[in-house]
């Protein structure tokens, strides 16, 4: 969900439940259950809302320009409690991300994020001239380029370089929010994997994601360190492995489902929903959507060995 509480300001809000299918089949009249208005508002109470506020043109915070002001409120977003799973914070979790694909190191016993010399400063816009080296604890060091202010940890997403200082900022908010919606994924995913007495939560879990699983525009380099842990912790995993699909209502896979519908009708004349698994040369989990007609119904999904593929387009049909 997004929204935006005024012009110059956006309020991201993402959403978040867990839900055992068993139960849920209990209250779904497709699968013979019965709707309970109990059962459903305890549904509703056990969703997680987390709400982002982020600067826009025109604001000012503590002095700093609107640019400034949108970096240092998307950094105080990564670090605030709100995130905290098992005592683990959203930056941590973009940090081991980065540090999947080597673009961390250790000084000194911390960790430090590496932003290279060739990227450009987000202050003055001029290449950095040398790799700079951001300590997790603090999250902040100064630009070599503007000494005075601060790199902050979350600099490298570049969500910043969508952000106009006049005008709307709605192509910037969007990459934020897509940003955000996989971190938080990954957030919860990794934390869960990290001891073992939560691990066994995984199990034969599917985690349905409103959108595309494709990152893109500056935020786009999350995509295949999420790809990568993502594949690690199904290997983890004990029993059937997590499975991740992303839901999209438009675009090619969309079209590529309505096109195949009349051949599906043929197998299945009363309609159903079919998991097609597909993997890529890697063996690595790719970015895949879900093409949606209608709700999908999860009672009539059928998956033969879930550890051979980690994400699958979902197509529903029906006469």
């Amino acid at each position: 969900m997004f929204g935006l509480s005024v012009s110059l300001r956006a309020l991201l809000k993402i959403g978040q439940v867990w839900i055992d299918t068993a139960e849920y089949h209990k209250i779904d009249p497709r699968s013979g259950g019965e709707p309970d208005s109990i059962a459903i508002a305890k549904l509703e109470r056990e969703k997680n809302t987390y709400s982002v506020p982020l600067t826009g043109a025109g604001i000012h915070l503590d002095n700093l320009g609107p640019r400034e002001s949108f970096r240092k409120s998307t950094f105080e977003a990564f670090r605030s409690a709100r995130f905290e799973l098992l005592d683990v914070g959203l930056e941590t979790t973009l940090i081991d991300l980065l540090e999947l694909e080597g673009r961390t190191v250790v000084v000194g016993g911390v960790r430090h994020v590496v932003i290279p010399g060739s990227r450009k400063c987000p202050i003055t816009g001029e290449p950095m001239g040398q790799d700079v080296l951001i300590p997790e604890d603090t999250g902040t060091t100064p630009s070599p380029r503007a000494p005075e202010k601060p790199l902050y940890t979350t600099d490298v997403l570049r969500l910043s370089e969508a952000f106009a200082e006049e005008g709307s900022n709605q192509q910037a908010y969007t990459r934020a929010m897509s940003a955000f919606e996989h971190l938080v994924l990954a957030h919860t995913i990794m934390r869960l994997d990290a001891e073992e007495h939560t691990r066994a939560i995984l199990e034969d879990t599917v985690f349905l994601v409103d959108g595309p699983l494709g990152i893109f525009g500056e935020p786009a380099s999350l995509h295949r360190p999420i790809a990568k842990m993502i594949n690690k912790v199904r290997s983890n995993v004990r029993g059937t492995p997590p499975l991740v699909i992303g839901v999209t209502k438009s675009g090619r896979v969309v079209e590529h489902g309505k096109l195949i519908q009349p051949m599906l009708l043929e197998s299945f004349p009363r309609g159903r929903t079919v998991l097609l698994p597909i993997s890529d040369p890697t063996d690595m989990p790719i970015s895949t959507s879900v093409p949606r007609t209608q709700t999908p119904t999860w009672e009539t999904t059928r998956i033969t060995d879930r550890r051979s593929w980690s994400v699958a387009p979902m197509i529903e049909f029906s006469n």
